[in-house]
């Protein structure tokens, strides 16, 4: 029988099982041995090798979709103080309560910095872990949302996210609970940071846009003056011709809101000048709105110097207290101004404000879930090397026949 499994190999025939069988049953040794050396092999060294932990916590993200955009104050009061209407918000524009998706991208983009997380741990992970968390970071940071979609990609631009979920690995459960608090810290760090540059960046393009429109609308005041100053000498000159217009005397026509009304020159230039006035007053308010968004944006170039010097002495774009920096900031900013204190005690206002909002956000920022450790499981891993080892001796008696196989006609008959 075995000279003819052995002819069958030789020739290149496809083996039936009854072959197979009986190749298992020759080197059964080999098998049944090296299947339960494996398999006591991985029992020892599951046992032998520490379990790992992983600690696991979620907190809450600050809802910025709903809250008044940090300008929108700002903007409403110039506009009502210019004598148009504030801004409102369409229906159609409201976004769904919660973390916006362009925020959270951010949030990630920012965290996948190694450099910010050996900052953060304060050297308590090697750089190995490191790379694992930041090239992994979709593993370690969960978004989740009231709707139910936590994978980023299946989210819709009006959904938002409401709180995110941290994991992290630890040797230890005492170290899985320090690493889960120094990362969820630097989450809330980096979600305020990020908060921050957004509300400067943000005050700082609209007080351009705004100071140009207040620029522009006191040049247009200003031609329009000179236009009627040419008509207040023309209308003097009127009068001086004519002292008294009566009934029979000569009249000058205006026409206006749809109809002719006969007024004399003198009450015309009563008119004019009048309308000068008028435009004297918003020409002095837009000066005082075109002051005010320079020292905002004079006191943001200044910001922006110190954050950046920040960054470089840390080396990483996070920030101990952003808040606190902002207002010492505005203080010292101050204090150096030639600047009236009608005009900084508003601009104070202002950013007290802004202030005020992110002070809310860092306390929104608290822990929906506790944080936990727990031990990870290698069920899996057990169960997976346990079937590797049974499927990689079943195949070695079939590939040890292979290789005792004659390899020519010639060792064949010998």
């Amino acid at each position: 029988m075995e000279n003819l499994l052995q002819d069958r190999v030789s020739s290149h025939a496809e083996p039936s099982w009854g072959d197979r069988a009986v190749i298992l049953v020759r080197w059964k040794t080999l098998v049944l041995g090296g299947i339960a050396l494996s398999c006591a092999l991985i029992v020892l060294l599951d046992a032998t090798i520490p379990t790992p932990f992983e600690a696991e916590a979620t907190i809450a993200l600050p809802n910025t979709n709903t809250a008044e955009d940090v300008y929108d104050r700002l903007k409403s009061a110039a506009l009502l103080s210019a004598g148009d209407p504030p801004p409102i918000r369409e229906e159609s524009q409201r976004k769904a309560p919660g973390f916006s998706i362009a925020a959270y991208k951010k949030l990630e983009r920012s965290l996948r910095d190694d450099d910010l997380f050996t900052h953060a741990f304060g050297g308590r992970l090697n750089p190995r872990e490191v790379a694992l968390l930041t090239t992994r970071l979709d593993q370690h940071v969960r978004p989740l949302t009231s709707v139910g979609r936590n994978e980023l990609y299946r989210l819709e631009k009006e959904d938002a996210i409401t709180a995110v979920q941290l994991v992290v690995p630890a040797p230890s459960d005492a170290a899985a609970f320090e690493r889960i608090g120094l990362f969820a810290d630097l989450v809330r760090g980096v979600v305020i940071v990020n908060l921050t540059m957004d509300a400067m960046d943000q005050l700082r393009t609209q007080s351009a846009a705004e100071r140009r429109r207040w620029e522009q609308e006191r040049l247009q005041l200003g031609y329009t003056n000179r236009s009627l100053q040419q008509n207040v000498v023309l209308f003097e000159r009127l009068v001086r011709d004519v002292p008294v217009s009566g009934a029979s005397g000569r009249e000058v026509v205006s026409v206006t809101e749809g109809g002719h009304r006969y007024l004399s020159p003198t009450l015309q230039l009563i008119g004019i000048r009048a309308a000068m006035a008028e435009n004297e007053h918003r020409i002095r308010r837009f000066d005082d709105l075109v002051r005010l968004a320079t020292i905002r944006l004079d006191f943001l170039k200044q910001l922006e110097g110190r954050i950046e010097r920040e960054f470089k002495v840390k080396r990483v774009r996070l920030l101990d207290d952003p808040v606190a920096l902002l207002r010492d900031e505005w203080r010292q900013f101050a204090e150096a101004s030639p600047e009236g204190p009608q005009e900084l005690a508003s601009i104070g206002a202002e950013l007290a404000g802004i202030a005020g909002q992110l002070e809310s956000y860092r306390t929104a920022m608290h822990f929906v879930q506790k944080p936990g450790a727990r031990l990870q499981s290698r069920r899996n891993k057990v169960v997976a090397l346990a079937f590797l080892a049974i499927a990689f001796f079943l195949v070695l008696p079939f590939a040890l026949e292979q290789w005792r196989r004659p390899r020519s006609p010639a060792a064949a008959s010998a």
